[in-house]
């Protein structure tokens, strides 16, 4: 048995993890200087979710809201705050961009592309992120063609 109350197939939050292609990370999605929440997505798929860590208290199992969530309809829509996340080798990670010592930005890019996207959480629309001060490339090369 795997250490966590839920059956694997069911995954965390409502996101199945069901694909290989599956991603997960830790993210301060609030700002508070806490890596307590979740960014989930299917490269690939255009699939992106944020999950908000509900501070569930031991022994109570673990409990998270959606914050974001864009089930990807390639190639039409599909991402977040831009970076479209069609291609198999869209990668991501959380960091500290502002300096501020909360990993609150996100950094979707492409390799082999030059496609990079910084993103930071919209906190004055609630579950929307924007392109930060630098974004270089397009995730697509047509929006609207499959990659």
């Amino acid at each position: 048995m795997l250490p966590y109350p839920e059956q694997p197939h069911t995954g965390i939050g409502g996101y199945n993890l069901t694909s290989p292609l599956d991603q997960v990370l830790a993210f301060d999605y609030e700002g508070a200087g806490n890596l307590d929440d979740l960014v989930l997505f299917r490269a690939g798929s255009g699939t992106a979710w944020v999950l908000q860590n509900q501070h569930a208290i031991p022994p109570n199992p673990p409990n998270f809201s959606i914050a974001f969530q864009q089930d990807g309809n390639p190639p039409v829509e599909g991402g977040i705050g831009g970076f479209d996340l069609f291609a198999t080798v869209d990668t991501a990670f959380a960091f500290d961009f502002a300096g501020t010592q909360c990993q609150n930005y996100l950094l979707f890019y492409r390799p082999g592309t030059g496609a990079v996207s910084i993103l930071k959480n919209n906190k004055t629309t609630p579950g929307s992120f924007d392109p930060a001060p630098y974004q270089a490339g397009s995730s697509s090369p047509c929006r609207y063609s499959k990659i």
